[in-house]
């Protein structure tokens, strides 16, 4: 899943055809980290809990757009949830 993501999605090309990454802050800041490839129609928002417990936390500067979770298929607009929440060393992955 990964791997296609990464050749389809134009967030994720090499160098300057590709989108920059941009750290995005949050309320968890020491196990959290989060952040945004935006290219504008594509955009890849990675969450990653890198603490061994549970964490929730808030995200500033979300996109206000509808994204797709990588591994579930649920479709989600970020920028309307209050807070997120992931398991230990968990991960969320959502693209357009």
């Amino acid at each position: 899943a990964l791997l296609n993501l990464k050749r389809e999605n134009p967030a994720l090309k090499h160098g300057g055809r590709g989108a920059l990454m941009e750290r995005l802050e949050t309320s968890a800041d020491d196990a959290v980290y989060a952040y945004l490839r935006d290219a504008g129609n594509h955009a890849v928002l990675v969450m990653l809990n890198l603490s061994g417990n549970e964490v929730s936390f808030t995200v500033d500067s979300l996109p206000d757009a509808d994204f797709n979770n990588l591994f579930t298929g649920t479709s989600t607009n970020p920028s309307q949830f209050e807070s997120f929440s992931l398991d230990a060393w968990g991960y969320k992955v959502l693209y357009r």
